[in-house]
């Protein structure tokens, strides 16, 4: 999360002698603390005014309607909300031991026929050292990328007829493009690859603008509240009131 949300808001001001509404734009910047705070205290506010009848009725008493009080929940529901609620369908459980068959089943043969017949392209797919305990999916996500180079990469171009010719004798040994493709899926599977749906930029913008609005929300009736509320107790049900710090209890003498 950065360190400052900055965003613009549109507030409409009454004027005092044309009676006429003035809209402006302003600027507002939320330091990290205030961006991370600001849901959490709105929360409190609006439940304790839900809830508690005394203070419902002092902030009624100054203009603080129903509709202010909806408005503040709408603001913080979509401050909150920028991600879809899709339902993955749950990993298959064989993933991993389907492709570790596969690696078993077709790089072994892979392996033996490339060296034999086509020892450059053996020396370009497989010359690349691994660690014993590297994990099945990276050794196979590697070999097919190694095959894909060989099939179109611009920096073969001077190989291409070798690497085709090596990439149909895979072919012959059962490694077609159905096998790569197959291979491929499995590696989704193993690592959760499938993007269901693509992170949505409109809906991050509207909640942080929704989060700037929620604060000057808060913060208006924040200010209110403090002028016609006393009491500690109903200030700090509000989340706008501060805590008396404990005296120490002096140590009795000699």
């Amino acid at each position: 999360m950065p360190n400052r949300l900055c965003g613009h808001i549109t507030v409409s001001i009454m004027h005092p002698k044309r009676g006429m509404k003035k809209t402006r734009r302003i600027t507002r910047t939320l330091g990290r603390t205030a961006t991370l705070d600001t849901p959490l205290r709105a929360v409190q506010f609006l439940r304790t005014v839900g809830t508690d009848s005394n203070i419902a009725q002092a902030l009624a008493n100054i203009g603080f309607t129903a509709a202010d009080r909806k408005h503040g929940w709408d603001l913080l529901c979509k401050a909150s909300t920028s991600v879809d609620l899709v339902r993955r369908p749950p990993p298959k459980v064989d993933a991993n031991e389907k492709l570790e068959d596969w690696r078993k089943a077709h790089m072994v043969i892979a392996r033996a026929a490339l060296a034999h017949l086509h020892p450059e392209q053996s020396a370009f797919v497989f010359g690349t050292p691994m660690r014993a305990d590297t994990p099945t999916v990276v050794w196979v996500e590697q070999f097919l990328n190694h095959l894909d180079a060989l099939e179109r990469s611009p920096k073969r171009v001077s190989t291409r007829q070798a690497d085709h010719a090596a990439l149909a004798t895979l072919d012959r040994r059962g490694i077609t493009t159905q096998a790569r493709k197959t291979a491929r899926q499995l590696i989704a599977a193993v690592m959760h690859l499938e993007v269901m749906h693509p992170p949505n930029d409109n809906a991050k913008n509207e909640a942080r603008a929704a989060l700037l609005q929620l604060h000057a929300w808060l913060t208006d009736w924040s200010e209110c509240a403090r002028t016609i509320i006393q009491r500690r107790d109903q200030l700090l049900r509000l989340g706008i009131g501060r805590r008396q710090k404990r005296k120490l209890a002096t140590p009795p003498g000699p």
